[in-house]
Formats: structure tokens, C-alpha cells, sequence
């Protein structure tokens, strides 16, 4: 099953990304699906990429609960795998004819995340890890940066809508590092971490974890550490996020360590 697993999500994802791009620019990439709040939507092709996931899945005989963006639970057969979805991360950006979105799937058996995807269609770019194997792209393994120093560090950042006190408070702490970027797609965010193009993320929000689950297998396999703001191993349940090397990433939880209070 294990195998089959990997064979499926991969090729799977890569087919969400084709789709993904072949819409790309088009009517249906703006045209919004279900509002939630004004920087919170989702659009016709999350929808109609999601659908063809589950589809394939059923079709291929998936094991397992599906947790997707758009679907909820969905109930494949009661063993012991969780499938979490995001056909599209960077839904924002892909609205808006932005080329910074990707297509996330992870997997978790029991309590301990299994394996991860996360494509990256404009670039072709597959990350892949499975517990105890490394993390890869597109075939070549990856590892984290191993910059130490927060000056030298450049660090994506990101917030919920509406968080404009936590969004201010963070930059004020974040004000000695090198650089600070935004993605506005928490998924390949994580992914640049773990390939070395970020030397880590800090976000206020872990997001939902249909957008973490993947990454967060990519950053353990690829020698790194992702938490919460209280240096708690991330889960589904993770409100805050740090990701960066063991030395750089407790250097970034000091400086958030009294965060909330």
C-alpha cells in the first residue's frame, strides 16, 4: 500500500497541477466558488481540481479519510490513513493571474505523517518525502540552509486576514533579520524552506492542516523543525508556525516567546 500510495498522490498532484495550469489566467481561476470572507474564497477550479483528486483516489482504491479545502471529511474506508488536500494553495494569487500556487497532499498513518507532495506546476517542481527516506525535488535530495546568524536570514512571513496587531507585532520582532518575504501560499512557503531558497517561515496563523501537512514531512525529512510559536511539534491542531534549521529556529522561538500574553 505504501508504495502504491506514493505512486498515486505524485501522479495524482501532478495532475491537479496540468489542471491548475490549464486554467490558469482563464474565466473559471477568477470566478469564485464560495466566499468566506473578503481574502478567504475559494475559486471554481479549487472546486473542480478537488473533485477530480477524490475521484482519482476512489478510482485507484485509496485507503483512508480524505480531509480536503473544499469537501470536508470524506470517508473512503475506515483504515488507518488520513489524506489531507489542498488542491490549490495560493488561491489569491492564482485568482489574480499571480504564478505562486501549488497543489499539496499529505499523508498520515496513525498519528505520524507518512509521506508528502507539493507541485509546483509553473515550475515543474515535485517535492517529495517519506518518513525515513529523505526529502527530494524532482529527484535530487534537499536540505534546509544552514544559516545560523538572524541577520543574515531571510524569512517568509504571513497572517490571517484581520490579524493587523499580530501582523505589527511580528514584524516588530522580526525587524533584525536580513530580508522578509510573503507568498501568500503557506504550502510552497514551507517547500522553499526545506529546499534551501528561504532560511525559514514564521507565520501567525498554521493555517488549516490541509496546507501544512505535506510541508511538514518535506522539513522533518530535509533536517529541519516546524512548530508552533511554544516550540510544540506542529499538528493539526497548531495555530502559529515556525520552520527553519534546529539552530536558526530556536533563535526565531526566542524572540516569540512570549507571544499572546
Amino acid at each position: 500500500m505504501v508504495r502504491s500510495m506514493k505512486e498515486i498522490i505524485i501522479k495524482t498532484a501532478r495532475e491537479a497541477g496540468k489542471t491548475l495550469l490549464d486554467h490558469f489566467g482563464g474565466e473559471k481561476a477568477s470566478t469564485i466558488h464560495e466566499r468566506k470572507s473578503r481574502y478567504d474564497y475559494s475559486t471554481e477550479v479549487d472546486k473542480m481540481v478537488e473533485d477530480k483528486i477524490i475521484e482519482k483516489f476512489q478510482e485507484k482504491g485509496v485507503k483512508g479519510t480524505v480531509i480536503a479545502e473544499e469537501g470536508g471529511k470524506i470517508e473512503l474506508t475506515d483504515d488507518d490513513y488520513t489524506i489531507y488536500v489542498d488542491p490549490l494553495d495560493g488561491t489569491i494569487n492564482y485568482s489574480m493571474g499571480i504564478p505562486i500556487f501549488c497543489t499539496s497532499i499529505g499523508v498520515k498513518k496513525g498519528k505520524e505523517m507518512e509521506m508528502g507532495v507539493i507541485y509546483y506546476p509553473i515550475r515543474d517542481e515535485l517535492y517529495f518525502a517519506q518518513k525515513g527516506k529523505g526529502a527530494y525535488l524532482n529527484d535530487e535530495k534537499i536540505h534546509l540552509t544552514k544559516e545560523e546568524k538572524l541577520g543574515e536570514s531571510i524569512i517568509e512571513v504571513g497572517w490571517s486576514s484581520g490579524q493587523r496587531k499580530q501582523r505589527d507585532d511580528l514584524l516588530k520582532r522580526l525587524e533584525g533579520v536580513l530580508s522578509l518575504r510573503m507568498m501568500w501560499s503557506a504550502a510552497l512557503g514551507v517547500a522553499f524552506v526545506g529546499c534551501g531558497r528561504f532560511d525559514g517561515l514564521v507565520h501567525t496563523s498554521a493555517h488549516h492542516p490541509w496546507d501544512i501537512a505535506a510541508g511538514s514531512i518535506i522539513i522533518e525529512e530535509a533536517g529541519g523543525k516546524i512548530t508552533d510559536f511554544e516550540g510544540k511539534r506542529w499538528d493539526e491542531d497548531s495555530k502559529t508556525l515556525i520552520v527553519a534549521n534546529k539552530t536558526l529556529h530556536k533563535k526565531i522561538l526566542r524572540l516569540l516567546e512570549d507571544w499572546g500574553e
